[in-house]
């Protein structure tokens, strides 16, 4: 099993995040929990009550977190989810580079543990189950390992607070029946089995820390939406979306600046999808 300390201690966790980040932005105040029922839900009751930006909220079990579209994201005993409190002007028309650059430190983050993953449009992180390359573009060969969910809020007049949601699967969960509820459920003992929490949380914030910093940076955001497209699993892939109503299929073919994925149906017509199900 990934090599969780049986009983983590929490308070010594959290002090040791906060001192190591005190000098960024991302995590210099941690609120870690055992278990919720929805770490985003929990930052954004903190930053109404004036919790400044940067804070993060960790939980090692959530059981009525939040998925896009209205799904639910269970993060079970072994897992991680993190949210993420952001307080800024950012322009509400450019939210759509934040799951770029989040997608991108989650990538490098899991990279840096020798673990090997690519972004499904438009938010989740999958990972390969299998060493056939030629297989490697294949969905089904893919099992999802984590997940991002961006939720806005004025609080304020002029000022927009952003709630990053990131959830973990990390180690399995002890219940086989649990695990069957869906075959497309990646974990990272699967890969790297002696993990350890600490090391991988600090390694994932001060990266999430130097990219939101640049996020306005119009060269540095597209220099992030090239890495994203060289590591998307969606692109060159047949694609179902929802387009004006209807179901239709066609192949991804790119994902503009603006974050639109572009998908070629067989008629010839190329139409732009924002965040609908692939």
């Amino acid at each position: 099993h990934v090599r969780y300390k049986k009983m983590i201690n929490i308070e010594l966790l959290k002090l040791e995040l906060e001192q190591k980040l005190q000098y960024q932005e991302i995590g210099n105040k941690c609120y870690f929990l055992k278990s919720c029922s929805s770490t985003n839900d929990i930052a954004l009751n903190l930053a109404k009550q004036g919790e400044k930006s940067g804070t993060i909220v960790i939980s090692l079990r959530q059981y009525n977190g939040k998925g896009r579209l209205g799904r639910k994201w269970i993060t079970y005993e072994g897992g991680l989810a993190l949210s993420i409190i952001l307080k800024t002007k950012f322009l509400i028309n450019n939210i759509y580079r934040i799951v770029f650059i989040v997608s991108n430190a989650i990538i490098e983050c899991l990279s840096d543990f020798n673990i090997q993953t690519k972004l499904k449009w438009p938010n989740d992180i999958y990972v390969l189950y299998t060493n056939n390359f030629a297989k490697n573009k294949n969905y089904a060969f893919y099992k999802k390992i984590a997940g991002i969910l961006i939720e806005l809020y004025n609080l304020k007049s002029q000022i927009q607070t952003i709630i990053i949601g990131i959830g973990l699967n990390i180690k399995k969960p002890k219940c086989n029946s649990i695990i069957n509820y869906s075959n497309n459920i990646g974990f990272i003992e699967d890969f790297n089995n002696i993990l350890k929490l600490e090391e991988f949380l600090l390694v994932l914030l001060i990266k999430l820390d130097q990219k939101l910093k640049k996020i306005e940076n119009n060269n540095f955001f597209l220099l992030e939406l090239n890495k994203a497209k060289k590591k998307c699993l969606t692109l060159g892939n047949r694609v179902y979306v929802k387009y004006n109503g209807n179901l239709v299929s066609g192949v991804a073919i790119d994902i503009d600046n603006n974050g639109y994925l572009k998908v070629l149906k067989k008629d010839g017509q190329m139409i732009n999808i924002y965040t609908n199900d692939i």
